[in-house]
Parts: structure tokens; C-alpha cells; sequence
């Protein structure tokens, strides 16, 4: 495209926007992008680009950081950390650093494979012009009308984004949110949701910045304008429970779900680990390093088994991941809650599990044999540990006396056919 449209792009006329030096930069930065040369890169192919390989987990509500990848508006407004795109450079933006991998974790989470090189120079081209949203974004940007958000919705977007704070007996004025019951309870300040009157929703007010101070309280950003519409449709609609058991959220988005009958794959975990997990096991958490180095950013790091296995292929049971999640091992995952995962994403975590852990692909993951593990539990009578079958040997080093109906730790290994063989286990 010529350069008036270049200007036209960067929203001025060619002659007050540039200078003969400034041409020269620009020219150097567009042609310093590979694999793309002269031809044009609409907003649109971005947005499909992002649409097709991001939007499984940084999709409405409750977004990774509250990165909104399902629009360009979205993309530009940027995460908690900040803007993850810097118009006019593309070396600076943190979209680009993740996309290559010069960030981790590397993006899409579910990668292996990731995105081509030459789709990735598309998006540097489109950053290098200055990002313009084009007519998918103006397009968006004007849509009219926000659909009402269902019970679950509005669930994921409070634990999402509030559950920092109002969580607990300590939550402030006893407002607990990490339930919708908590919500309509509302705080020692009287109802913060008016059932049929958004605007005069102690709720709305907050989050629009009417009331002061306005929430979240770590903001900005603070959530989207959509999003504030969603939940006032919501409390228009008489702020309806149907849709929540226990306050908590659908554990995948509709688009993540197999077909009927399909097997789960790693598509269908990655968002609940990105969701929950990733905030602290990834390399620099909120807790600094992963706790005991085991990270949850990638399929290959959650199926890792050098230190230990805490994933065995088939085998939710002997699965030290299951058994964090479901409260079995102390503590229970994860360890801000609660709330912790619902029993349906608990149950969709172990089914992967059990099915034989398939990567994005639907390809079973292998069995690592001889591999250790450390487990905890219930010990039964018949060396059981909550139901999964031990073997005890001669070898097997019995410390403190454990009794049936102890809380123990089991180390053991892997046999070939998946059963744990116990080494030691110990009354804790």
C-alpha cells in the first residue's frame, strides 16, 4: 500500500506527519519485518489470526489477566500488567515477545504447534503501521446492545476479578463475592444489587467509577465497558440464579467442549489451568519461582516427570494434580482458594487424566514407567489410598506406624502397567 495510505493509517495528512527522516524510519521498520514485503494487513486478518488461535482462554468473562483477545479493542486495551501492544513497534510488544516465545510462556498456551512464522510477521506488519482497528474493529466498537450475562457468567467475572479482596470472613465490609448468594447477601452496608434496578446497584456504581473508590480496587484496567453492560443486564433481568450450582462458573467455555462422544484433549484443560493455576506456577508466579519447580504453562511442563510424575496417563488416582485439586493432598489446590474448581471442572480435569491425558491433537501421552511419585491421602485397610491399590512389599518402609484411617504420604514409582509400588509411607 502507498504511503498516503500509510498516513491515512496513522490518522494524518502525509505532510504534517511526516518528515523525509521519518519516512526513511518507517520504511526501514516496515520492510525490516520477514516473510511479508509489500503487501497489505488488514485489522481483519489480526483479528482472525487471534479469533482461530487465542480466544480459547482470553475470551469474556474472566480473561487471563483480563486480556480480551476477542477483539482488536480488546488486544489494544492491554492487561493487568499493561499495554501488550505498542503501535509502531513491534520489537516492544509484549504480543509479539510471547508469540515468538522471547516471553514465557509461549503463546497460544495449547502450542505445540504455534502460530507460522509468516503469520506472526502479518501481526508485526499490522503493529508496525500503528494497529489500526479497521472496519472489523469500528465494526465492533458500534455494535448496539449487550446481551444480558447468565448467572455463570457473572460468577467467572467476580472470581475473576474480585476474589483478591472479597473473599473469606475478612472480605471488607463482609461482602463476600465469591459466590452469587454472597453477592445479594451484600455487605454490612446494606444490598449492593437492586434485583431489576442496575442503576441504582450499589455494584454497578463501583464499577463504573460513580461510587468512589472505584472497583477492583488494583485497577486500572478496570473491567470493560461490555462487561459492566452484561452484569446490569443481568440485574435488569431480576439478577436470576438459575445457571449456578454452588456459585461457580461452567468449568470451559461452550467452544472448548469435544463433540459428543469425542475424547477430551488438552483443549479442554489448558483454560481451567490458565485460569487458576498459572498465576503462580509458571516461572516468576505471585509467588516468584513455581513452588517445587513444577509449572503449568505448557502440556509438555504439566506432563513433566523428571523430579516426579504428578500426572499418570490413565491413572487419576495415582495423579499427585487430581489429588490437590480435589482436596485429597494438603494442601488443596488452589491455594487461594477457596472457592477452589468446581466438581465439574475437577471432574473434566481427572476424565482427561483417565482417558489417557491427550495432547491438542488427541494424541495419548505416554506412560512413564519407573518414573517416582509422592503421593497423599486416606490409607484404607487393604492398602488403599482412597481407592487407589498400593503395592507393598517386603521393601516397603513403614514410618510413624501407619494405620488405616491415617493421613499419610506415599513415595513410590511407577510400574509399567500404571499401578504404584510403594517404597515408603509415613504418617504425617
Amino acid at each position: 500500500m502507498g504511503l498516503r495510505r500509510y498516513s491515512r493509517a496513522l490518522g494524518a495528512p502525509m505532510h504534517r506527519r511526516f518528515t523525509g527522516a521519518a519516512l526513511l524510519a518507517l520504511c526501514s521498520a516496515l520492510l525490516a519485518v520477514p516473510g511479508v514485503g509489500a503487501e497489505e494487513v488488514g485489522a481483519e486478518e489480526v483479528l482472525r489470526l487471534l479469533q482461530a488461535n487465542c480466544v480459547i482462554c482470553h475470551k469474556q468473562p474472566g480473561a487471563p489477566l483480563r486480556l480480551r483477545l476477542d477483539s482488536l479493542e480488546g488486544l489494544l486495551r492491554g492487561s493487568l500488567n499493561g499495554p501488550v501492544v505498542q503501535p509502531g513497534r513491534p520489537q516492544d510488544s509484549e504480543l509479539i515477545r510471547r508469540l515468538k516465545g522471547l516471553s514465557q510462556p509461549r503463546m497460544p498456551l495449547t502450542g505445540p504447534p504455534f502460530l507460522e512464522d509468516e503469520e506472526i510477521a502479518r501481526i508485526e506488519r499490522w503493529i508496525a503501521i500503528g494497529a489500526p482497528l479497521g472496519s472489523a474493529g469500528r465494526a465492533a466498537a458500534k455494535a448496539a446492545g449487550v446481551p444480558p450475562y447468565s448467572a455463570a457468567e457473572v460468577a467467572s467475572l467476580l472470581q475473576a476479578n474480585c476474589l483478591e479482596c472479597h473473599l473469606g470472613a475478612d472480605a471488607p465490609v463482609h461482602l463476600r463475592l465469591d459466590s452469587l448468594e454472597g453477592l445479594l447477601r451484600g455487605s454490612e452496608n446494606g444490598p449492593v444489587v437492586q434485583p431489576g434496578r442496575p442503576q441504582d446497584s450499589e455494584l454497578i456504581r463501583r464499577l463504573k467509577g460513580i461510587s468512589q473508590p472505584r472497583m477492583p480496587l488494583n485497577g486500572p484496567p478496570f473491567l470493560m465497558d461490555e462487561e459492566i453492560a452484561g452484569v446490569e443486564g443481568w440485574i435488569a433481568a431480576g439478577a436470576p440464579l438459575a445457571g449456578v450450582v454452588g456459585g461457580g462458573a461452567d468449568p470451559a467455555p461452550p467452544s472448548a467442549r469435544p463433540a459428543p462422544g469425542a475424547p477430551l484433549t488438552y483443549l479442554q484443560v489448558a483454560p481451567i489451568l490458565q485460569a487458576r493455576c498459572v498465576k503462580c506456577h509458571a516461572s516468576q508466579g505471585l509467588m516468584g519461582p513455581a513452588p517445587e519447580g513444577y509449572r503449568l504453562t505448557s502440556y509438555a511442563e504439566v506432563l513433566a516427570s523428571g523430579e516426579r510424575a504428578r500426572v499418570v496417563p490413565g491413572s487419576a488416582l495415582a495423579s499427585e494434580l487430581v489429588r490437590r485439586i480435589r482436596g485429597q493432598a494438603r494442601p488443596r489446590m488452589p491455594h487461594d482458594g477457596p472457592p477452589f474448581l468446581s466438581d465439574a471442572e475437577i471432574g473434566l480435569i481427572a476424565s482427561w487424566i483417565d482417558q489417557g491425558a491427550r495432547d491438542a491433537h488427541g494424541q495419548p501421552a505416554a506412560l512413564p514407567s519407573g518414573a517416582r511419585v509422592r503421593l497423599h491421602g486416606t490409607l484404607a485397610d487393604d492398602w488403599r489410598l482412597d481407592g487407589l491399590p498400593l503395592q507393598v512389599n517386603e521393601q516397603t518402609r513403614l514410618d510413624k506406624r501407619p494405620q488405616p484411617g491415617d493421613y499419610v504420604q506415599v513415595r513410590g514409582r511407577l510400574n509399567a502397567d500404571g499401578g504404584v509400588t510403594a517404597e515408603r509411607i509415613r504418617r504425617r
